[in-house]
């Protein structure tokens, strides 16, 4: 669809710094060239705090270990199951083509820098069993089962953070026609699609709409 419409995408490219004058964005420098532009939009999951601080503009961003596993497969463990989330104790689980997936979002999270992470692909730390046992002791506490099934997979993948947990969405205070969306904290695929149309009628229009339309 945004093919259809004129829009062009450019893959293998490095975005090197946000171009700006007279406090306004003006474009952003590349690997191949400058691109000049009246908008920029930082849409960069983690790597989003180090483009805005090239033009001077503090995102309050960082990556952490996001930690999800696998279990071995579990009789019953159905499409059909509901997602079960145990807020007081950080961590949910979901089935997945007959496995059950427990995922950690753990208040002592790992930070991890930017420059330790990989930007070609999908990036992935080491397995920390140990770190993860006390959410590992409390699912297996309310799902028997899995502490009888054992483990086949360990995912550790970085994954971008807020000190609240919101999301940061909109133009900057130190820059003008410099947008952010970033730090959904694993939740971006829930969030894009309003994110996406309020954030492009922002840019458009040049506010945020104050009231929802019916």
């Amino acid at each position: 669809m945004a093919h259809s419409r004129g829009v062009q995408v450019r893959e293998g490219v490095t975005v090197h710094k946000i171009l700006h004058d007279d406090g306004k964005a003006t474009g952003i420098e590349t690997s191949k060239g400058n691109v000049a532009c009246d908008r920029v939009i930082l849409a960069c999951g983690l790597w989003t705090r180090e483009l805005a601080a090239t033009a001077g503009v503090s995102v309050p961003l960082y990556p952490a270990e996001h930690v999800h596993v696998r279990s071995e497969k579990i009789e019953g463990a159905v499409p059909e199951l509901p997602v079960f989330r145990d807020l007081d104790n950080s961590y949910y689980v979901r089935p997945e083509a007959g496995h059950l997936l427990v995922g950690a979002f753990e208040p002592d999270g790992i930070p991890r820098p930017v420059h330790e992470i990989a930007s070609a692909g999908f990036a992935e730390f080491p397995a920390n069993w140990e770190h993860f046992a006390p959410i590992r002791g409390k699912a297996e506490t309310a799902i028997p089962s899995l502490a009888d099934a054992g483990y086949d997979r360990f995912l550790n993948a970085p994954e971008s953070f807020t000190p609240d947990a919101n999301f940061i969405l909109g133009e900057t205070s130190e820059m003008q026609n410099l947008f952010v969306a970033a730090g959904f904290n694993s939740q971006g695929i829930i969030f894009a699609p309003g994110v996406g149309k309020e954030l492009a009628e922002w840019v458009i229009t040049g506010r945020r709409r104050s009231t929802p339309r019916r």
